[in-house]
């Protein structure tokens, strides 16, 4: 892994509701927290196993990408939109920016080929079909593609200043606010809670980024979210999987409302207090899925905010989970519905990459 520094967000964020939303405002996004040194840091961060494994999975990623800059499901595959993004933001998290990173010049030809194909698309942005779709929905791409070229304008000098770039990034987050449903989600798959709090995070990213977000309703978002945790019961009640424990939905509930400094509300307590008991990886057996790589990430990046003993004793789950289940050649694989080495690994990899705190996307 690159030596470890903290990268600070290049846009500056003004904290200015989303539309329809006059009571709801995004926080300004705080500082780039200072990277301590390694014998400063508290345990259990990341390890000399998490380090390896995040390392190992760096080097597989840069093996899997196309010479055009996409990513597909698998190693030099037909390009796939989410595979690309996700893969994007796992080397941004490392540090492999236009700036700094010996392999910088992979992020900038991911960025230009995202943009590229957000400019040149049509209602959302098509590729090959993937099991990533279907299990996330049909837009997960554009959601993610949101995500990646808003982090990217403010960390990779060479494409800030592209206009391409920009006019991307402006046509997704319109396409994206068009697609909320009433109830203030984005439901098109099967994890309703992940897939908003996702658009929640890249439309926020993008807010901050500068681009205007007009015809969106943080508020709905918001109430969305709350609606789904029943702080009587202490159970929250996922609209396709009714109020079974999953890891994966309370940790979409997380990342929105931590993410809001609600953490001390009755809803984000509740929350918090059902991820702690629940094992990461088994929403969907015994082995982990894609869904729960996806999952890891909306965690870490929700608990962070916290820094307490709530956030060290979830990381210290999540990279263990994820050391012990890696691949030999550094990826690693979904073992129920989304399978996708390159997401998996991609997943996988940013939550390893937490504790670095060189992804602002995290300070969301």
């Amino acid at each position: 892994m690159p030596a470890m520094r903290a990268i600070v967000l290049l846009i500056a964020a003004s904290p200015v509701a989303w539309a329809q939303a006059p009571s709801v405002e995004f926080p300004p996004a705080g500082p780039a927290a200072s990277v301590a040194p390694d014998g400063d840091r508290p345990e259990p961060e990341l390890s000399a196993d998490g380090r390896k494994s995040a390392a190992a999975g760096i080097a597989w990623l840069l093996k899997a990408q196309n010479e055009d800059g996409s990513w597909g499901e698998d190693v030099r595959c037909e390009a796939e939109v989410a595979c690309t993004a996700i893969a994007g933001l796992a080397l941004l998290g490392s540090g492999e920016t236009g700036r700094d990173g010996p392999h910088r010049a992979a992020v900038t030809r991911a960025v230009r080929w995202t943009a590229r194909r957000a400019l040149a698309s049509g209602s959302r942005m098509r590729g090959a079909p993937s099991s990533i779709e279907t299990y996330l929905g049909e837009h997960i791409g554009d959601y993610l593609a949101c995500a990646f070229l808003a982090e990217a304008h403010g960390m990779v000098p060479e494409t800030s200043r592209d206009e391409a770039t920009a006019g991307a990034l402006r046509r997704l987050v319109r396409r994206i606010e068009g697609w909320q449903l009433q109830d203030g989600s984005w439901n098109d798959g099967v994890e309703p809670l992940t897939t908003t709090a996702i658009v929640y995070v890249a439309l926020r990213a993008a807010h901050n980024a500068g681009v205007a977000v007009k015809d969106a309703s943080l508020a709905k978002v918001v109430k969305y979210v709350e609606s789904r945790i029943d702080t009587a019961r202490k159970v929250v009640v996922d609209p396709l999987h009714g109020d079974r424990p999953r890891f994966t939905g309370t940790a979409g509930a997380l990342r929105v409302l931590f993410g809001l400094g609600r953490e001390k509300t009755p809803e984000g307590r509740t929350a918090a207090g059902i991820l702690g008991k629940l094992e990461f990886g088994r929403d969907y057996g015994d082995e982990v899925s894609g869904e729960d790589f996806f999952g890891g990430v909306l965690a870490a990046h929700a608990m962070i905010h916290d820094e307490g003993k709530p956030w060290r004793a979830t990381f210290a789950k999540l990279q263990k989970v994820l050391v012990e289940c890696q691949n030999e050649d550094g990826s690693w694989t979904g073992h129920h519905c989304i399978s996708a080495r390159t997401f998996c690994t991609a997943c996988a990899v940013t939550t390893l990459e937490t504790p670095l705190r060189l992804l602002p996307m995290i300070q969301l």
